[in-house]
């Protein structure tokens, strides 16, 4: 089996050939940063792995992390590898049952924790047998400190792990969009493929400036992000608080800024409302005023720099693009999942008229459709299996070795390039025996500028209903303009539907959904089985063309 070279190996070449190089740039508030160079960064790794050897666990055994991004994160995590055991990473805003629940599926035997918003709800979470350790942060009483592990001598080169590529490095849990969140084992190499891609693919090298903001105990930011920077020797930047966000995307000024279509659409919606939509897209077509409003535009946003603007996690509307586009940002979508070890297919360098694809495969990994529609993948960067499940793990691969995705898609010939039309599974039938696919309407819906998240459900009732999250900036008086508004939209809408597709009416919640209430994944994707759970009871018997209010 080829011998690939870990992440902590990565570490290891840039501390020896760059020692005094800026690696990791931790913000700790009061306007104090904590930096890591390179061979800062690998004594602390060295350290923490010799506090794990002390620990009494066994190869192989599985040691999970529960924290906001920080710099100490990713430390922690290729220390756990140098030391011969697999990481977990726990999504930090996860609900403290699903906590325990991943705790136990896995057997995490002991528990790094770090920065949380609200660290106390956690303090039952864990099972009596899980030790605890502390990142350098304020958070929950732990078994260990993090000044004692820092005392630990660092661990001798002669005794880090070696490692094949078949070797399994990491168990990364799904986000959850549509069930339970499954543990997917990761191995060295597919990490190595998936990460090597990345760096080629996108360039990356070590005068980048990267931004580690979305979590990163999901894969795309573990692969991206960590990964990319680990093998480039690419600086990373961190965001102390979502309070602190616009500030140290401006402090970072990154040159690769990787972005889910959420954030994407706040961003339009700030815009707006410090220019108003009729304005800016008449300044625009003027040509002195159009590279002045442009070089404004990114500098506000902290984009100056950045010479690759992607987006991932879920589908970003071609509207939304393009109008971005307008504005000289260019957004290149990325597709992959968890058990593709990230990132497997991109549409960069940005082609416009592939705009609302995800582009094409990156090298090594080979795509192909099912008779049902489903995109199947093979490649280099697929998963080991389900933790504990070896029947989902043989349902998930056909007989040529295929992974079965659950995106429904095809190749566009024309612009080649792969397009994502929905999910396996996510077609409901109405009471009529029609079956309707909820992501293109749900996408129409979000070129709306007052639409922020949108969800059409519809099993059992007539026609569809579209249940929708209206922007922080919705107007927050009499509601008679924002009804002309939505009205006015439903009608655009079912204008390009087929007649068992068109909306009967569109609901506005006045609640938020979000990650905390178990509406949005930790990547801000709806959790659609979830809003049906809440709404669809309620939408029984609405008169055609309505458009009211919700409150739950």
């Amino acid at each position: 089996m080829e011998t690939p070279l870990p992440p902590f190996q990565a570490l290891n070449r840039s501390a020896q050939t760059r020692p005094d190089d800026v690696f990791l740039v931790q913000p700790l508030g009061d306007d104090q940063v904590r930096i890591f160079d390179f061979l800062r960064s690998l004594d602390a790794c060295q350290r923490i792995a010799a506090f794990l050897r002390g620990q009494s666990l066994r190869p192989g055994d599985r040691v999970g992390i529960l924290s906001k991004n920080c710099a100490e994160w990713m430390l922690v995590d290729w220390a756990i590898q140098m030391a011969g055991l697999v990481s977990v990473p726990l999504f930090p805003t996860a609900a403290p049952m699903t906590i325990g629940e991943c705790i136990s599926a896995v057997d995490i035997d002991l528990l790094w924790v770090g920065k949380l918003d609200t660290p106390d709800r956690f303090r039952s979470a864990f099972p009596d047998r899980c030790r605890t350790a502390a990142l350098p942060y304020p958070t929950i009483p732990c078994d260990h400190a993090w000044d004692e592990v820092m005392a630990c001598e660092p661990l001798p080169t002669s005794e880090w792990s070696e490692v094949t590529a078949d070797d399994l490095m990491t168990i990364v849990f799904t986000s959850g969009s549509t069930g339970s969140p499954k543990g997917v084992a990761l191995s060295f190499g597919a990490y190595q493929y998936a990460c090597n891609n990345s760096v080629r693919v996108l360039s990356v090298g070590c005068d980048d400036r990267l931004l580690s903001f979305l979590p990163i105990a999901h894969i795309a930011e573990r692969m991206m992000i960590q990964g990319s920077a680990v093998y480039s020797g690419a600086q990373v930047f961190f965001v102390e608080s979502a309070q602190t966000f616009a500030r140290d995307l401006q402090y970072a000024q990154p040159t690769a800024f990787m972005a889910v279509p959420r954030l994407w659409k706040k961003f339009q919606t700030t815009i707006e409302g410090r220019v108003p939509p009729t304005l800016l897209l008449t300044l625009l077509k003027v040509p002195g005023a159009r590279q002045w409003i442009q070089n404004r535009v990114r500098s506000a946003l902290g984009l100056q720099h950045a010479r690759l603007i992607g987006s991932g996690a879920a589908p970003l509307n071609k509207s939304l693009i393009r109008w971005f586009q307008r504005l000289g940002i260019e957004i290149c979508e990325g597709w992959g999942l968890t058990e593709t070890c990230g990132l497997s297919c991109m549409n960069f360098p940005f082609d416009a008229a592939k705009a609302g694809t995800i582009g094409q495969a990156v090298p090594g990994t080979e795509l192909k459709v099912s008779g049902s529609g489903e995109l199947l993948i093979r490649s280099p960067g697929l998963f080991k299996g389900y933790i504990k499940d070896p029947a989902a793990t043989a349902a998930a691969f056909d007989a040529d070795g295929f992974f079965r995705t659950g995106d429904l898609g095809f190749c566009c010939t024309r612009r080649e390039a792969w397009v994502i039309t929905g999910r396996a599974g996510e077609a409901f039938k109405t009471a009529t025996g029609k079956f309707v696919a909820p992501l293109p309407i749900e996408s129409y819906l979000l070129d709306h500028v007052l639409v922020e998240q949108a969800c059409v459900m519809g099993p059992g009732l007539d026609r569809p209903v579209a249940v929708v999250q209206l922007v922080e900036t919705a107007p927050s008086g009499p509601r008679e303009a924002t009804e002309r508004d939505l009205h006015a939209l439903m009608k655009q809408v079912n204008a390009e539907l087929e007649s068992h597709e068109r909306l009967a009416a569109i609901v506005v919640s006045d609640s938020e959904w979000s990650v905390d209430n178990g509406l949005l994944t930790p990547t801000l994707k709806i959790r659609r089985h979830h809003l049906e759970q809440r709404y669809l009871a309620k939408l029984h018997g609405l008169a055609t063309g309505s458009v009211l209010w919700l409150n739950t």
